[in-house]
């Protein structure tokens, strides 16, 4: 028994193969750790950047669809605009413009233009936080979904833009096939023309 304690050839080796595999694991913990810090700052700087461009962009756009909206909500008038009382004439087809133009705008006043917009804004959105990303860091598959609210243009408190983006990021880990959801949001003020 004596023997058997004072023989210590072979301990060294012992510790290692207990120690090794868990000082790897700790290292590839970290590695992941920083993995998903570098993939939270290269989110983060695509969302804000697009929010950048979209709400420095939407004042013009805007203006030019109220311009549009502007032209086509002409009312109609009544029948004595379009009857000439020297020439005893009726302006037929000056009316047919006039009631096309009024049902056309019957028509937009009615349309879900706020809910087209924002649907429609998430595609331009969308390719705008993919220019942003750095492809490097998270490729652009990983988008989950992107939600865009849209201000209102009265320059009040609700004038900003919000985007909103969900990406799903595989952990960096070796036997562990988890992802976890980053979600960042970009808000920015839009140029209100005030």
């Amino acid at each position: 028994m004596r023997r058997f304690l004072k023989n210590k050839e072979g301990s060294i080796s012992l510790e290692a193969s207990i120690v090794m595999p868990l000082f790897l694991m700790f290292l590839l913990f970290l590695v992941g750790i920083l993995k998903i810090a570098a993939a939270e700052a290269a989110l983060q700087h695509a969302v804000s950047e697009g929010t950048k461009q979209v709400a420095t962009h939407i004042y013009p756009v805007q203006q030019l669809a109220g311009a549009a909206s502007g032209a086509i909500s002409g009312e109609l008038g009544s029948f004595e605009d379009y009857y000439n009382l020297s020439t005893n004439e009726f302006d037929v087809q000056g009316m047919m413009s006039d009631m096309a133009q009024k049902a056309l705008s019957d028509y937009i006043d009615g349309f879900d233009l706020r809910g087209f917009i924002e649907g429609a804004v998430e595609g331009p959105a969308q390719s705008l936080v993919k220019h942003y990303l750095d492809e490097g860091v998270m490729p652009e598959e990983g988008i989950k979904d992107i939600k865009v609210e849209l201000p209102g243009m009265n320059g009040g408190a609700d004038s900003y833009l919000s985007i909103e983006v969900t990406y799903e990021l595989p952990l960096p880990l070796p036997f562990i096939d988890e992802t976890i959801l980053l979600k960042k949001k970009g808000f920015e003020r839009v140029w209100t023309g005030a």
